[in-house]
């Protein structure tokens, strides 16, 4: 087996708060995917569903919230090596406009 490659990478992204987000990249030659947040580890949970299927390593943010953003990355590996690629997540915060209610 050839060492682990990426066909395509990840892509930085800008997503606004309450949207899901899918990062997903075209890989080969890997035993496993791990995906990383800022250097920690990712469960794969209600939160983050990590899913890897025919050659496509797939990372969902169901509901994304303002302390998502940050530097995402997904390493392979097999028994002749690791290859890892990472991007930027950008969380936009929800505008919200406070009316005043005046009562005279």
């Amino acid at each position: 087996m050839d060492m682990p490659s990426f066909i395509t990478t990840l892509s930085d992204a800008s997503v606004r708060e309450g949207q899901s987000l899918c990062l997903e990249c075209d890989v080969a030659n890997t035993d496993t995917v791990t995906w990383f947040k800022d250097g920690k580890v990712l469960r794969n949970d209600a939160d983050f569903k990590q899913t890897f299927v025919e050659g496509k390593a797939k990372l969902e943010i169901i509901e994304v919230f303002i302390d998502d953003f940050g530097t995402y990355s997904c390493l392979l590996k097999n028994a002749n090596g690791e290859h890892k690629s990472s991007c930027q997540v950008t969380v936009k915060g929800m505008c919200q406009i406070f009316i005043p209610l005046i009562i005279l």
